[in-house]
């Protein structure tokens, strides 16, 4: 019996029918695709443009079991986001505010060079700004840290993006009868329908700009 189990990378790969494809509607390099199946996982930098290739057959979730845990039951983004002016800037204040390398790698864990390379790449990965937002006692977030959960937090399902399309109507050619026309065949300007009639906001812009997503 074959014990095989496919991954979330091998997953999307298959469905897309190769690594190559995948970098193609992704726009990475096949060189890091092919270190997502070597670890078995997507970054969180990359879930939702692989979520949108797959068209949600491997959606965000799955791709970063860790997601669940990142957000909480009740996901929220505090109403100051973003606190700071970059994700660099972030880091910095983090590890400021804790108090220097050697405590922060003691608080959340790690070696003291790990934490030095936070410092040098300006991130840091996903799986410790739990514990580092913990250990500003909340002054540098989540999402501070890692701005990703922001658009993944609020980036439309692939089938939402579909339920908008259907329902803007197609401006069908006209042939000079009765769909909205003139004589001469062409399309009437004062008979075309206003944009915002039909034109449907994603949930998450709408967010954005009303401040429901808190």
């Amino acid at each position: 019996m074959n014990s095989f189990k496919e991954t979330p990378p091998e997953k999307a790969i298959r469905i897309l029918g190769g690594k190559t494809n995948l970098s193609i509607q992704i726009k990475l390099g096949t060189s890091a695709i092919h270190g997502w199946v070597l670890r078995g996982r997507v970054p969180v930098a990359h879930v939702i443009s692989v979520e949108r290739a797959t068209h949600g057959e491997v959606s965000r979730h799955e791709l970063c079991p860790e997601l669940e845990m990142l957000f909480g039951k009740k996901p929220s983004i505090p109403h100051n986001y973003p606190r700071f002016a970059s994700r660099e800037i972030s880091v910095r204040k983090a590890i400021e505010l804790i108090g220097g390398l050697t405590k922060t790698s003691l608080e959340v864990r790690v070696s003291v060079g790990a934490v030095n390379g936070w410092v040098e790449s300006g991130k840091i990965p996903h799986k410790h700004v739990l514990a580092v937002e913990k250990a500003t006692n909340g002054e540098v977030t989540r999402y501070d840290l890692c701005p990703e959960l922001v658009e993944i937090l609020l980036a439309p399902k692939p089938w939402e993006d579909e339920e908008n399309e259907k329902k803007v109507p197609k401006i069908l050619e006209n042939n000079g009868g009765n769909n909205g026309g003139n004589n001469d065949g062409n399309l009437d300007p004062e008979e075309l329908l206003d944009p915002s009639d039909y034109l449907v906001p994603h949930p998450w812009l709408k967010a954005l700009s009303t401040g429901d997503y808190v």
